[in-house]
């Protein structure tokens, strides 16, 4: 009886051993996927990057060309809300022209004040949301 408790306790800490040094290896898998991107995305730019003929580029262009597609999308559609943002901030500071001069008016403002703030965080949520699937893309490639 002690023999099987003390077997099933060894498998029970090798499978959880296992398991980290697998998420290990995912992370690290991760991490070069990103750091080999950032490193050939500028190398791609090159006209002569992709004519090559070697075993090297023949391997690594699908995977490059595919990633580079998603990649794209990704940085259009931050682009795109990097102006939305800065439309958003002028719009805070144009609504208020003039400083309140009553209650009534200073609640206006703090409603107003709240909607804008609300608008613009949820602007840089999307962006954080976009950037972690960008680093998403290349972590696959």
């Amino acid at each position: 009886l002690f023999g099987s408790i003390k077997r099933t306790a060894r498998t029970g800490r090798l499978r959880t051993e296992l398991m980290l040094v697998d998420r290990e290896v995912r992370q690290r898998q991760q991490a070069f996927g990103v750091t080999l991107y950032d490193y050939l995305e500028p190398l791609s730019k090159n006209a002569n990057f992709f004519s090559a003929d070697d075993r090297l580029t023949q391997v690594l262009r699908p995977p490059m060309l595919e990633a580079q597609r998603e990649t794209a999308v990704v940085y259009n559609k931050i682009r795109q809300l990097k102006e939305r943002m800065k439309q958003a901030e002028v719009t805070r500071a144009a609504a208020f022209p003039t400083p309140a001069q009553n209650w009534k008016e200073k609640m206006v403002n703090a409603g107003k004040s709240t909607a804008l703030a609300g608008a613009e965080t949820k602007l840089k949520a999307e962006m954080v949301m976009l950037e972690r699937e960008l680093k998403g893309y290349k972590q696959n490639f």
